[in-house]
């Protein structure tokens, strides 16, 4: 190789490889200071995907717990929804009933002071009637008085007449 090539185009070829050597060299150290700040920026993301996994797994866990909770509120406001509605025609059925009640208390708070009013004037009336009887009895005891008198007077005066 030496025949080949002069000495100065040896060292000429000899710079070339180190300059080539330093440029690989110096490209190779570049490569392997961007892998590793790939393979850092790598695992960061792979850390950052774990974060964001964990935290979207909890965000779901959430999300399913918050559906359930809203499905059993709905089923609760169902149920009282209908609780509501069976008070609600209980409490009119109710209204409906005491509204009866009081009519028919009203009725026969009526037809009681009726009866009252009729009963005052039944009694009065049979007052008047006993006072009126108890007026001509007096008179047909004073009659029967009078005639029991008269009665007497004429035996009397039969009795002295015959004897």
């Amino acid at each position: 190789m030496n025949k080949l090539f002069g000495r100065d185009e040896r060292d000429h070829l000899v710079e070339l490889l180190k300059r080539n050597h330093d440029v690989m060299v110096d490209k190779y150290e570049e490569q392997r200071q961007r892998n590793e700040m790939l393979e850092k920026t790598a695992i960061e993301k792979e850390r950052l995907y774990h974060e964001i996994k964990l935290e979207n797994d909890q965000i779901a866990n959430q999300s399913y717990k918050m559906q359930r909770g809203i499905e059993e509120l709905a089923n609760e406001k169902r149920i009282l929804e209908t609780k509501l509605k069976n008070c609600e025609a209980i409490l009119r059925q109710t209204q409906e009933e005491y509204r009866q009640m009081k009519v028919a208390h009203d009725k026969a708070d009526a037809t009681a002071k009726l009866l009252s009013e009729q009963l005052d004037s039944a009694k009065k009336t049979i007052e008047e009637i006993s006072l009126k009887k108890q007026q001509e009895l007096d008179l047909i005891n004073k009659e029967i008085s009078s005639l029991s008198i008269k009665e007497r007077d004429a035996k009397q005066r039969a009795y002295m007449m015959e004897g």
